[in-house]
Formats: C-alpha cells, sequence, structure tokens
C-alpha cells in the first residue's frame, strides 16, 4: 500500500457499506478468522 496520506476512508452509501459487511462476514466464516476490510479511495482522483 502506498503511503497513508495518499488515501481516505471511501465514501460509500448505506447499500454499498451492506455489501462490504456482508463480504466481511462471507470471508470470515470460509477462513474461520475475523476478517476486517477497510475502504480507501485514492485522494488524487477525488
Amino acid at each position: 500500500m502506498k503511503n497513508n496520506d495518499q488515501y481516505d476512508f471511501a465514501n460509500l452509501s448505506n447499500s454499498e457499506l451492506k455489501q462490504v459487511n456482508s463480504l466481511q462476514e462471507e470471508l470470515s466464516k470460509e477462513t474461520g478468522e475475523d476478517v476486517v476490510l477497510i475502504a480507501y479511495a485514492d485522494k488524487k482522483k477525488e
């Protein structure tokens, strides 16, 4: 990952957040580990 000052947290809609949470839960169940997904947006593209 590039330097953290190049990224902000992504601005996601409620629907998009539900998708991220659903995938997070699915991956946690499949791997048996606590999976945490974090969405970032490139500051240069904003």
